[in-house]
């Protein structure tokens, strides 16, 4: 893993995580989807918190982007 410079230890984990869904998926790159899918599954990290009290349930939406179909919405729309 390249050197994460001054980003926490949650953030790195997330970026590795990230890079491991991508590469799984056989991806060349890591997505948004794949950065947020990491971080919505760590039940510690400060996005977690963030996603649950916009009453978001972190587990529920790792979940279903696991069990996603692979479709994106096109930019500038949003996901159905």
């Amino acid at each position: 893993m390249r050197d994460a410079g001054g980003w926490s230890p949650a953030a790195s984990t997330a970026l590795a995580d990230a890079r491991v869904r991508a590469r799984l998926r056989g991806a060349p790159r890591v997505t948004s989807t794949d950065l947020l899918a990491a971080l919505a599954a760590d039940p510690r990290s400060r996005a977690v918190e963030v996603l649950e009290r916009a009453g978001i349930p972190a587990r529920e939406l790792a979940a279903r982007i696991e069990a996603g179909t692979g479709e994106y919405a096109p930019d500038g729309e949003a996901a159905r």
